[in-house]
Order: C-alpha cells, then sequence, then structure tokens
C-alpha cells in the first residue's frame, strides 16, 4: 500500500527517510490522539539527534518541524519521512486507533461525485498555484495523449532549470529539489 504521506517528500528524500527508518534511527516517539488530529515527536539520530514534529489532520500533514538545517531551510526532511515510516509501522503493530482512511479510496469517490467542471477548476486553481503540479498535469496529459516530443521534453527541462535558477546558477539549497525533479520527469521520459 502506497503511504497517503508520500505526496508531502522529494523522491530522494522519500527514500533516505526509509533507509533511516529501517536502521532504526527513531527513538523517543511520543504520539498524541487529540479528536480528529496527531500529533507525534520523536528523535531521529544523524549526524546529531534531530527532533521532529509533526501533526496529521485527516490524512494530511498540517504541520511539521525538524532541527536539522535542510528542514530549518523550510523543506520537508529525511528526518520527518522515517517518523512517518515509524508511526505507519507502529499503527500496523498495535492499531491502537484504525489508520487514517485509504487515500485512494476517499480520492476515487470524492473524483466519482465531483463534475468535470468542478474537477477542471479544481486542476486549473492547484496548476496556478503550484508549478509543481502543473508540471505533472502536463506530463500526465501529454502521456495520455500519447505525445512525447524532443521539443516537449527539452521545454520542460528548460522550465525545471528556470524555476529553481536564480542569478543564473542553482543555489546548493535548491539542488536537492532540482535534483529529484529531474529524477522524476526524466524517470517519466523513459
Amino acid at each position: 500500500m502506497k503511504s497517503p504521506y508520500r505526496q508531502y517528500f522529494y523522491p530522494t528524500i522519500w527514500e533516505r527517510g526509509r533507509d533511516y527508518f529501517q536502521q532504526g534511527h527513531i527513538s523517543n516517539m511520543d504520539i498524541e490522539y487529540q479528536g480528529d488530529s496527531i500529533e507525534i515527536e520523536a528523535t531521529v539520530e544523524g549526524t546529531t539527534d534531530y527532533q521532529v514534529f509533526l501533526t496529521f489532520l485527516e490524512g494530511d500533514v498540517v504541520e511539521a518541524g525538524c532541527d536539522c538545517p535542510f528542514a530549518e531551510e523550510g523543506h520537508y526532511c529525511k528526518h520527518m519521512v522515517a517518523v512517518c515510516f515509524a508511526f505507519e509501522e507502529g499503527a500496523k503493530q498495535s492499531r491502537p486507533v484504525p489508520l487514517m482512511p485509504s487515500k485512494q479510496e476517499s480520492i476515487e469517490s470524492l473524483l466519482e461525485a465531483m463534475s468535470e467542471e468542478t474537477l477542471r477548476e479544481f486542476c486549473l486553481q492547484s496548476a496556478q498555484k503550484d508549478i509543481h503540479f502543473e508540471q505533472a498535469l502536463r506530463r500526465f496529459l501529454s502521456a495520455e495523449k500519447g505525445q512525447f516530443s524532443l521539443d516537449n521534453a527539452l521545454d520542460e527541462v528548460d522550465f525545471i532549470i528556470e524555476s529553481y535558477q536564480d542569478h543564473g546558477f542553482i543555489d546548493y539549497e535548491e539542488s536537492f529539489g532540482f535534483e529529484d525533479e529531474m529524477t522524476d520527469f526524466l524517470g517519466d521520459c523513459l
């Protein structure tokens, strides 16, 4: 089953966080259930011990933080991913309360009930607010139409580069996101 939290993380960050979880880097995990929200605090051992907090509301990450340098720049980090995995694993084993409702099931039922006009409006608004959503939508629609051209691919690469470029170069802090997005794009092309 695909994790409902994966959507919040760059693929490379997701993989690194899964490795941290599998290597047992999580300790002192505290989970509080407050109505519909779940608040988690944990320590993740890395270069140093990092404190992570996550708040979920109805399956969505509504608050997240870590005191590692990457997260302090405003990014979701591998330490947060490790805690997500630990939470899901603990919930599978003990099931103190049911896991979040399956995103796939709820999304499918929402889409079935949604009119075509509402879906179009949602896609338009989302694409205008989120450049990554716009790129994913463009790739999805091109693949659906069976349209792949070198010109479109080069335009997409230029677009990705320009979205991360500042004054003629890609800053180190932005390089992780750039790498992840290029990897996703190239994976979609293959």
